[in-house]
């Protein structure tokens, strides 16, 4: 096993028992100078699906939720938008 370092900006809780879930939340602040803000989102997406899914791993262990039942949003800054990561 590795260690891994990072933070999460905000996880929400719902439910309870088996039908607990959680959302992570992720800010960004990436500017985005030449590109659409669709292909700015996919481009934030590809770049930090490691760590969004390195985090719902972590909530999953640390919870006992499964990561079936984690979502992980990027907030980004630069375009107001938020994307599934």
């Amino acid at each position: 096993s590795e260690w891994e370092s990072g933070q999460f900006d905000r996880v929400v809780f719902r439910g309870e028992g088996a039908n607990r879930t959680a959302e992570i939340y992720d800010f960004k602040t990436n500017e985005n100078r030449e590109k659409t803000v669709e292909a700015f989102e996919e481009m934030m997406r590809e770049k930090y699906a490691g760590q969004m899914a390195a985090y719902r791993r972590a909530v999953s262990r640390l919870t006992s939720i499964p990561e079936s039942s984690i979502t992980s949003t990027l907030l980004l800054a630069y375009t107001g938008t938020s994307v599934q990561a």
